[in-house]
């Protein structure tokens, strides 16, 4: 095969497959290539590297583009989101992102600022909210950016950040105990309890459990029982204010 040949054929590898003509001194010889024969011809231009080279001696090969940098990313769109709404003082947590023409590169956003984002496919993303996001309530757009080429940053979806409620204290279980019995557990039942709301009695704090939105737990001291009384049990969430209480009576044991 002619240099003029290799080289035209080179040439027609990385553009329109074409005719190509190879001369033979004074002759010229029309080929027209299917698109079979270009692949085959390109595998075989490739696997004969001392041909190649030899044709090539003294000049600079022309490298083959890299179709994968040299495309532009495509631009994501961002179609869902889940969870939709958290609860503000929830602790951190996933959040799923639906849409399409996402790639390994993509980020999730909230406010205009990237978070932790897995890649799950061209049209899922996860990426992890922390807990100083979502401290107060109001609403945070969540968004996703490609960087260039191409790419580009996806219209917001909204997440809503709940404002905590007021709690509200309806019964506690139990309502009673007897002086000097072991201190019991305490569970709390009402509505507006959030993960950081706390039993308190008489005003001071219990080590408390988080179970529901509906349901605490709280351990009482041996104090708490030590005579006869009749404690104020209540409800604090932090920055929204405490329950109104309900009384947890201790009784003297009997003679």
């Amino acid at each position: 095969m002619s240099i003029q040949l290799i080289e035209a054929l080179e040439k027609a590898l990385h553009g329109d497959p074409g005719p190509v003509q190879e001369v033979y001194k004074d002759a010229s010889v029309l080929v027209q290539f299917s698109a079979g024969d270009w692949y085959a011809l390109k595998m075989a231009l490739k696997s004969d590297r001392a041909a190649y080279d030899a044709a090539h001696k003294g000049a600079t090969p022309t490298p083959e583009p890299d179709a994968s940098a040299a495309e532009d990313r495509p631009a994501p769109t961002l179609s869902s989101i889940d969870p939709t709404s958290v609860m503000a003082g929830s602790p951190g947590f996933t959040l799923t992102a639906t849409g399409t023409g996402f790639v390994k590169n993509s980020a999730v956003q909230i406010g205009g600022s990237a978070l932790a984002t897995t890649y799950v496919s061209p049209t899922q993303l996860s990426a992890t909210v922390p807990d100083t996001e979502i401290t107060s309530g109001g609403t945070q757009e969540i968004s996703v950016l490609t960087p260039t080429p191409g790419g580009g940053t996806s219209l917001t979806v909204a997440l809503t950040v709940a404002a905590v409620p007021m709690p509200v204290l309806v019964s506690i279980t139990p309502t009673s105990a007897i002086v000097g019995s072991t201190a019991p557990t305490l569970t709390v039942n009402g509505s507006g309890f959030a993960t950081n709301s706390v039993v308190e009695v008489n005003g001071a704090a219990r080590v408390t459990t988080f179970v529901s939105a509906t349901e605490l737990t709280a351990v009482l001291l041996a104090g708490d029982i030590a005579t006869p009384s009749a404690p104020a049990i209540t409800v604090v969430t932090p920055d929204v204010g405490p329950s109104a209480p309900l009384t947890f009576n201790v009784f003297a044991a009997a003679a």
